[in-house]
């Protein structure tokens, strides 16, 4: 059994990937509709589709299925490594939205 300090470890190192997660879709869908980028993703274009409300609900439910899979794999000795990478990753893609919007002026 884990103890209350490993626990909550856990718990935080998921709350940065998941608010980078949820942005990244804002910024796209702010993008899209100025139409000063698009979706590179061709797996993600889809929620591009839907209205607003529904597409961050839906993006919310596959970043909360993310968060569940990472969490019960917790144990494994590469959940540091996985959740380092995609918070990184994440990162990588925040810093990309931030630098065009920049380069547009927004």
């Amino acid at each position: 059994m884990e103890n209350t300090e490993s626990w909550n470890k856990s718990v935080l190192s998921l709350v940065p990937f998941g608010i980078m997660y949820m942005l990244d879709y804002v910024l796209t869908y702010l993008e899209i509709y100025a139409e000063i980028g698009t979706e590179a993703n061709p797996f993600m274009g889809w929620f591009f589709e839907m209205d607003f409300q529904t597409g961050v609900l839906t993006r919310a439910l596959c970043c909360g299925i993310i968060i569940l899979v990472m969490w019960l794999c917790r144990e494994s000795k590469l959940y540091r490594f996985a959740v380092g990478l995609v918070t990184i990753m994440n990162g990588l893609v925040i810093l990309w939205h931030m630098v065009g919007l920049f380069i547009v002026g927004i």
